[in-house]
């Protein structure tokens, strides 16, 4: 897997039953998952991290609820700032110094975290 993966994407059109709960998948190491949802609680997007023994170990995620009154510019900003973090990750993995980066990172995320909430619309 690469640094996220949105596993409901793949054949939406075809499935009987749509969920408004979606799930990112990140990758396993240095806390990944809790790195997006910082990353995402600081943009003022709900989002609720989710790892094992509510999922799998390998698959920790972000899950996003949607709702009627999201607007389409509001998931627009929601992929523009996914993507930038999956970018920030992959400069950060890119660099020579990405291990050391990425458990400070994670250190950091854990007090960010708690600015979390989800007062936002999204």
């Amino acid at each position: 897997m690469g640094i996220l993966s949105v596993p409901l994407a793949e054949g939406w059109e075809q499935r009987p039953f749509l969920t408004p709960i979606v799930p990112i998948w990140t990758r396993a190491g240095y806390m990944y998952h809790y790195l997006l949802f910082s990353h995402l609680a600081r943009a003022k997007i709900c989002a609720f991290a989710v790892q094992h023994p509510t999922v799998p170990k390998e698959y920790p995620r972000v899950r996003l609820v949607f709702h009627a009154d999201h607007t389409e510019q509001q998931v627009r900003r929601l992929v523009l700032v996914v993507a930038g973090w999956a970018q920030k990750m992959m400069n950060i993995e890119q660099s020579g110094d990405s291990v050391e980066r990425l458990g400070r990172l994670s250190e950091k995320m854990m007090d960010a975290s708690k600015v979390g909430g989800c007062n936002a619309k999204l």
